[in-house]
């Protein structure tokens, strides 16, 4: 007869024991590139790698730019003093020195004594008395005349002084005055001379003074001279 229609299916049977094991197939070709898998999630922190070795010495760096002069340090304190040093030891005596010029040692006041003239020739002298007598050396000389008239008169004079000396080097000046005055107690015309000067001699020696009338003046008033000398002896004069 004809085949009958196809029945339902049965229920499932019960699972089979396993069966052997096949033999291993050969190896599948290779498949294609599959698509890039999605971003994976970081990584933990990889452990601290070992020291790197030094590096070689850097050069020098230019010079810098020098600082600003710093504003001056308060005065210090006054330091204590200094222990006192010792004395030194005596210097060497020195040369002796050369003796000095001796100093005055004699000191003359000489009266002149008192002459006088009366003439009417012209360049008429008159001298004194000597009035010192001086040993050998050095002498400064300073003398005084004072001369009045007999009687008295204004008449115009022209009269000189000089001092004699009997020897050695004489060298002096003469200064004269004629006025009206009262000097030396008498109120009378008077006709002055002063002296300066100075003399070396190397032998005794007198000195005198020697007044002239060099226009006879004289005739009617008697001209009489006076006065002092102060003499000093020196040990050198220049």
């Amino acid at each position: 007869g004809d085949k009958g229609a196809t029945g339902s299916a049965g229920l499932p049977g019960a699972t089979g024991s396993p069966g052997a094991k096949g033999n291993e197939g050969s190896a599948g070709a290779t498949g294609s590139k599959g698509a890039d898998g999605a971003k994976g999630a970081d990584g933990s922190d990889g452990l601290d790698g070992s020291d790197g070795l030094d590096g070689d010495t850097g050069s020098d760096g230019a010079n810098g730019i020098n600082g600003v002069d710093g504003a001056p340090g308060a005065k210090g304190n006054a330091g204590t003093n200094g222990t006192n040093g010792t004395n030194g030891s005596p210097g060497v005596k020195g040369d002796t020195g050369t003796t000095g010029a001796a100093g005055i040692s004699i000191s003359y006041f000489q009266d002149l004594g008192s002459w006088s003239i009366a003439t009417a020739t012209p360049s008429t002298s008159r001298d004194s008395d000597l009035f010192v007598t001086l040993a050998a050396g050095s002498y400064t000389i300073e003398i005084i005349a004072d001369d009045t008239l007999e009687p008295n008169t204004t008449a115009p004079m022209t009269i000189g002084m000089q001092l004699i000396a009997s020897s050695g080097v004489l060298d002096y000046r003469v200064f004269a005055s004629d006025s009206v005055a009262f000097l030396n107690g008498l109120a009378n015309r008077h006709i002055q001379f002063m002296l300066i000067g100075k003399l070396v001699c190397v032998e005794t020696v007198t000195l005198k003074l020697r007044a002239t009338d060099l226009y006879g003046a004289t005739s009617g008033s008697r001209l009489t001279f006076g006065g002092r000398a102060l003499i000093n002896k020196v040990g050198s004069i220049g």
